[in-house]
């Protein structure tokens, strides 16, 4: 494969992925610093306010392109917190917003 393609290639995978991520941000109404609460495939629920997506590239053991969404945790006052979290798109059952504080 020449560079030419390969970029070409690159480029239409990741537009594809920002996409994907995009719709995923607009079903979910998505907004920056709004609080969420995230229910996880493992059963656990987490609460944070969005900071947004990002794509990771993997080349440990499988070579994978995952979608990732960053939340700042809340404190239990319900401010943001410094501290942030990150989900993988594939581990996220729903994601709820919150009432704004």
């Amino acid at each position: 494969m020449s560079t030419q393609n390969f970029k070409t290639k690159l480029s239409e995978i990741n537009n594809m992925l920002e996409s994907l991520a995009s719709k995923i941000e607009t079903h979910h109404n998505l907004i920056a610093d709004q609080p969420y609460q995230i229910h996880t495939t493992d059963g656990k629920t987490y609460t944070g306010f969005y900071i947004g997506s990002e794509l990771l590239a993997s080349n440990w053991k499988k070579k994978n392109v995952e979608i990732v969404f960053s939340f700042f945790k809340m404190k239990k006052d319900g401010k943001r917190s410094k501290l942030k979290n990150g989900y993988f798109i594939r581990d996220i059952l729903n994601i709820t917003e919150l009432p704004s504080q």
